[in-house]
Formats: C-alpha cells, sequence, structure tokens
C-alpha cells in the first residue's frame, strides 16, 4: 500500500526533480560498467581478452566458484575501481536526496513520522539507528530505489536504456539496500568498500 502511495503525482515529481540530473549523467554514459558480480567480471574479462587477441584461452577454468572468481588478482583490479565509482554514484544520490529534504511531500515525510512514532511505541528501548534504519526502508527502499532501476516508469529518463545502464542502475541500487542500516559495505573477495560520511547527515534527515 506504501509503495502505491508512492508512485502518486507528488511523489514522482519530487523524484524527477531530485533524481534526474544523477540518473543523466548515468544514463548517458554508454561505455559506463559497474558490474561488480565476480562471476560476471570473470565472463566478462575472458570473453574481452579473447576478442582482442582473437585467440581462445585454454587451460583455465570457465566456470569458477564465486569465491575462486573473486580471488583472482584480475578480477580483483576490475572490481575496485568500478566499487569506487559505485561509491561515487552513490553520493551523488545521497548529496541530492539530502539536499532535497524541504520539498519531500507531506504524505512521505507523515508515513515516515508514523514509522517513527509506531517504532517507539510498539519497541520503546529502539536505539536511533533502528528506527533510522526502518524509516531508511521505507524511504529509500520503497519510495527511491524504485525510480532509479526503472527510470523510464517514472519519467525520469526519455532516452532508451541499454541492458548495461539497466544493470548500472540495478548495481546502484543494490547498495542503497546497505544505507538503511547505515553502513554501505561491498565486499567482492578482497575488495572491501566501506562509507560512512553521510551517515550522520541520513540519521538527522530522519
Amino acid at each position: 500500500m506504501m509503495t502505491t502511495y508512492t508512485r502518486r503525482g507528488p511523489g514522482q515529481q519530487y523524484l524527477k526533480a531530485t533524481l534526474t540530473d544523477v540518473l543523466t549523467r548515468i544514463t548517458s554514459n554508454p561505455d559506463l560498467i559497474l558490474e561488480i558480480n565476480p562471476l560476471k567480471v570473470f565472463e566478462w574479462m575472458i570473453n574481452k581478452k579473447e576478442a582482442e587477441t582473437g585467440v581462445v584461452l585454454e587451460n583455465i577454468n570457465r566456470k569458477p566458484t564465486a569465491e575462486e572468481a573473486s580471488e583472482n588478482p584480475d578480477v580483483q583490479a576490475i572490481i575496485k575501481p568500478r566499487l569506487q565509482k559505485v561509491k561515487e554514484i552513490t553520493d551523488e544520490f545521497l548529496s541530492a536526496l539530502i539536499a532535497s529534504l524541504d520539498t519531500v511531500p507531506y504524505g512521505i515525510r507523515w508515513i515516515c513520522r508514523q514509522i517513527r512514532l509506531l517504532t517507539t511505541e510498539r519497541f520503546p528501548d529502539a536505539t536511533r539507528e533502528q528506527i533510522c534504519s526502518l524509516i531508511g526502508g521505507f524511504y529509500l527502499l520503497r519510495f527511491v530505489n524504485p525510480a532509479i532501476v526503472t527510470p523510464q516508469a517514472f519519467m525520469l529518463v526519455e532516452t532508451k536504456l541499454s541492458a548495461n545502464t539497466r544493470r548500472n542502475l540495478l548495481v546502484v541500487c543494490r547498495a542503497f539496500c546497505f544505507f538503511p542500516r547505515s553502513l554501505f559495505s561491498i565486499r567482492i573477495g578482497k575488495v572491501t568498500l566501506f562509507q560512512h560520511s553521510n551517515l550522520y547527515s541520513l540519521h538527522s534527515c530522519s
């Protein structure tokens, strides 16, 4: 029911005004690749090498486990800068959302307030972080994320999205799943990226 409510006019207008600039920078860059799944990166790496050399690589395990792929030094070298780019894009979205706090539609504010009130009533010992996690679960995952992963459905972009661009948006949305728990942490083998700079701002917004 809450998700349906967020698709009403005021919510869509707010999302368009807040997210369009960042979305456009992603969707207008056809060369941008944010894939960080080690298995997919490994497959992409092998295909790229074979396409560039015209030689089929032999004596290579083409079906490694996720752990084996994540331990591959070449895969890690590819993933590391992509993780940094995901962090930068996520920071841009968060900055835009925080800057737009005063324009969040009243209905969305009311739902967030109700989540806070009901949580403190039902769980009086809940910490501020736990309460913010629940509010973020609604605001980010049910309100913002759908608009990022399917911007055409919300009329936020006009261009037709390629499969790669759709995948990029999905990767960014998955990164957002960590913020309601007050921590951005993507672990791929030995590659780990933490982002804490916006935690205070996110809590203040709640």
